[in-house]
C-alpha cells in the first residue's frame, strides 16, 4: 500500500447502550466516589469546570439545584464555597448558557458571540424601551432600592 492509498481513518467504534451510559455517567462525575475528606473550594471548582455549566434553579425544596449537583458529586460540602468561587476568586459567573447557569469564567469567551448578538438585538429591536428603562433607573437613583410593585405599568 502506498502513502497515497493508505487510509487515515480509524475504524468506527460501536458501543452498546450500557457502555454509552457508563461513559456518560463517568463523564458527568457521578460514578466517582466522593472524597473521603471534607471537599474544598478547589473540589467544587473542579465540578463546575468538568461539567462546563451548572444550571441554577430558584426553586429550593430541599436545596438549590446547583447545590444538589455539587452534593451528588462531592458529598457533604460547605455551600459557602460557592460564594468564594464568585468573590474573591472570580472563578465562576452566571450566564444564560442553556438556561440560567453557573459557568467557569475561563469559558466566558465561548459565550461572547451570543452576548454580542443579544446586545445588538436589544439595541435595535428593543430601542423603544429605552425611555422606560431610563425612567426606572432615574427613580431608583432618586428613591433607592425598590421592588417592581412600586412602579406603574408603562402607558402603551
Amino acid at each position: 500500500m502506498t502513502a497515497r492509498t493508505r487510509s487515515t481513518h480509524t475504524p468506527m467504534e460501536h458501543l452498546t447502550r450500557e457502555e454509552a451510559r457508563a461513559i456518560a455517567v463517568a463523564a458527568q462525575g457521578i460514578a466517582s466516589t466522593p472524597p473521603r475528606r471534607r471537599p474544598t473550594v478547589d473540589d467544587l471548582r473542579g465540578v463546575v469546570n468538568r461539567l462546563g455549566c451548572v444550571q441554577l434553579d430558584t426553586i429550593s425544596v430541599i436545596s438549590r439545584s446547583h447545590e444538589t449537583v455539587a452534593f451528588s458529586r462531592l458529598g457533604p460540602y460547605d455551600v459557602g464555597h460557592w460564594s468564594t468561587l464568585y468573590e474573591p476568586e472570580h472563578a465562576i459567573t452566571e450566564y444564560w448558557a442553556h438556561a440560567a447557569a453557573i459557568v467557569p469564567m475561563d469559558d466566558l469567551h465561548l459565550y461572547r458571540p451570543e452576548m454580542e448578538r443579544v446586545r445588538e438585538t436589544l439595541r435595535t429591536e428593543w430601542a423603544h424601551q429605552q425611555p422606560v428603562r431610563d425612567a426606572v433607573l432615574s427613580r431608583i437613583r432618586a428613591d433607592g432600592p425598590m421592588s417592581s410593585r412600586h412602579f406603574d405599568a408603562p402607558e402603551e
